[in-house]
């Protein structure tokens, strides 16, 4: 009797500690499936704000290459060119946050072209500019076409910032 009453002990025991186990496992699976979401969505915060960043230094050196036509003076070209400097850097980050979604990537092709142009645009008037003077600079704003490109650009942020608020509300479902 006292056998068995040690055996059922065993058995119970034995019983308790896989009980125990596997709750165990299960709650560190669980923990460990929170913090694969919860970087996920770093991950996507990471991206949203390196996309404001790069739209607002899109800005930043449009606002310095207006500075300098009106002013014409080449102080104003700072901001430009650090602009065009952190503009370069956001892109390099950019590239591989976004290398575990192929649609992204595409988009950010697409960005990076838009983007690209516009820097162009801006430099066209700064040249036009310091060749032709003020009323050339000034033709070269009215005419509108950074304007646009500049609507283009915003389209296309807009748009990766939609795919990634998708992904958050995916990842903190």
């Amino acid at each position: 009797m006292f056998r068995g009453l040690s055996k059922g002990i065993v058995i119970g025991l034995a019983l308790a500690i896989a009980a125990l186990a596997a709750s165990a496992l299960f709650s560190y699976r669980n923990i460990q499936a929170i913090a694969e979401k919860e970087a996920l969505v770093v991950h996507t915060h990471e991206v949203l704000d390196e996309l404001r960043l790069l739209f607002s230094m899109t800005k930043d050196a449009e606002t310095g290459q207006r500075g300098f036509i009106i002013t014409d003076d080449v102080s104003y070209l700072k901001p430009y060119e650090s602009a065009l400097k952190g503009i370069e850097a956001s892109f390099k980050r950019l590239h591989p946050l976004t290398a575990d979604n192929a649609p992204q990537q595409d988009r950010l092709d697409s960005l990076r072209e838009l983007v690209d142009r516009r820097i162009e645009i801006l430099a066209q008037g700064i040249e036009a500019q310091k060749r032709d003077g003020f009323e050339a600079g000034q033709a070269h704003i009215v005419s509108g076409v950074g304007q646009q490109q500049t609507g283009l650009i915003r389209e296309a942020v807009a748009e990766m910032m939609a795919s990634e608020q998708r992904l958050l509300a995916e990842r903190t479902e």
